[in-house]
């Protein structure tokens, strides 16, 4: 949603990777976080990153031609497929159950989760004074972090 929504507010594709970037980097946040198991941080931040590839490519090839079902499904089952290969596959998750599961049917369910998302003509473009001064961006975003790190506290 947010993806989309940037780049209906920027006009510019490639703002979608950027709010990947930004999203990855809240989550690296964790890193801070001695209790943690590293794989916990860099796992889902790898998957952001994934999820902002993939939808970066799917607004240039499906979404931008009208074939939302195509887009989604190529977002819901590629993040999957890029971050089992990225991530599985060193780490011996690899295994059919998990190719079933994790990349096949959650897959099926993201993509038709992410259809009605993408499907909606309307959409909420942010134009308020919010988004034009970097004051507000940079609470927002020590909020998140903030966030991010108490929620792991609690």
């Amino acid at each position: 949603y947010f993806m989309k929504m940037d780049v209906k507010t920027t006009k510019k594709a490639n703002y979608i990777l950027y709010v990947s970037f930004v999203a990855a980097s809240i989550k690296l946040f964790d890193l801070l976080l001695p209790f943690l198991p590293l794989s916990k941080t860099l796992n889902p931040a790898m998957a952001i990153l994934a999820e902002g590839l993939c939808v970066f490519l799917a607004w240039k090839f499906f979404f931008s031609k009208g074939k939302i079902f195509l887009g989604s499904a190529a977002v819901g089952f590629g993040w999957r497929i890029i971050h089992a290969l990225i991530v599985g596959i060193p780490t011996n998750l690899i295994s059919v159950p998990y190719i079933l599961t994790f990349v096949l049917l959650q897959g099926a369910i993201n993509s038709l989760l992410l259809y009605p998302i993408f499907k909606t003509q309307k959409i909420q473009i942010l134009e308020t004074k919010l988004v034009r001064k970097p004051v507000y961006a940079i609470t927002f975003l020590l909020m998140a972090i903030s966030l991010e790190i108490i929620s792991h506290i609690i």
